[in-house]
């Protein structure tokens, strides 16, 4: 007579969904994240010492090397870009003027991207996205190259991801600290890259979709305000010092040339 098997069927086996990222992971979830963003930072460690400078690097580059910060600031009025990093090499270049120290601040504003990035994700769609995200942002090489060059495009991602981290991290737990951070992470996002504007843009609309299905406190659209009107005031210094006259000199020889040489 056949001995009846009282275990359940598929018993040795698991499903998918009872699986948990305890099963998987040698870690915890966070901790994964940390050692991604840890081998990204090396990685980009070594292309930032491994790699020349390009001619758009030492462009912003010489553009730091004023006898005062004053004269920086009139000098970056030519770039295509906002200040925020020429002052800081104006500072940084103190320390050392080696490809890898001058790249570093870049180096160092990418890593935290990744953190921020995974940190938001983790807050709006949960660990598995935010896990798939950091390795994403971490690993492609197009996002390790960006950070290992001496260009606005790092600080402006980190800044950008820190506001919406600080965003949303505000809105769910009613924090004004949390909203005024992520303001002030957001204008330096603008101060960093024009790029900035836009994702500010996308994030003010979205709190004004929220405030206005009442889900927004009223103390934390208080915090919200000020932030708002200095990033308007912000776009309109901007567009009368640096890019009205950077579009009205579309046509002259000069501009023709520099378009020349970036378009191939």
């Amino acid at each position: 007579m056949p001995v009846k098997n009282s275990a359940p069927p598929n018993a040795s086996l698991r499903s998918s969904k009872g699986l948990s990222w305890r099963d998987i992971l040698p870690l915890e979830p966070a901790g994964f994240a940390v050692a991604i963003v840890v081998l990204g930072f090396v990685l980009r460690i070594w292309l930032a010492h491994a790699t020349f400078f390009n001619a758009d690097e030492a462009w912003h580059y010489a553009t730091a090397i004023q006898n005062s910060l004053r004269e920086a600031w009139h000098v970056s009025l030519s770039l295509y870009h906002p200040p925020l990093l020429v002052f800081v090499l104006y500072f940084w270049r103190k320390l050392g003027t080696s490809d890898l120290i001058l790249r570093f601040p870049c180096v160092i504003s990418g890593t935290l991207f990744c953190w921020f990035y995974y940190k938001w994700l983790k807050l709006v769609l949960g660990y598995q996205a935010a896990l798939v995200g950091v390795l994403l942002v971490t690993f492609l090489p197009t996002m390790i190259g960006i950070s290992a060059d001496l260009r606005q495009y790092p600080p402006m991602l980190m800044f950008v991801a820190a506001g919406a981290y600080f965003l949303e991290d505000a809105l769910q737990r009613d924090s004004w600290p949390q909203m005024l951070l992520s303001g002030v992470s957001l204008l330096l996002g603008m101060l960093s890259h024009y790029s900035g504007f836009l994702v500010a843009a996308a994030l003010e609309l979205y709190v004004i979709v929220l405030a206005w299905r009442r889900r927004v406190s009223r103390r934390l659209f208080l915090a919200w305000i000020p932030a708002q009107l200095a990033g308007v005031a912000l776009a309109g210094f901007f567009y009368v010092v640096q890019i009205s006259k950077l579009a009205a000199a579309r046509g002259n020889e000069s501009a023709k040339l520099m378009a020349n040489w970036y378009l191939p």
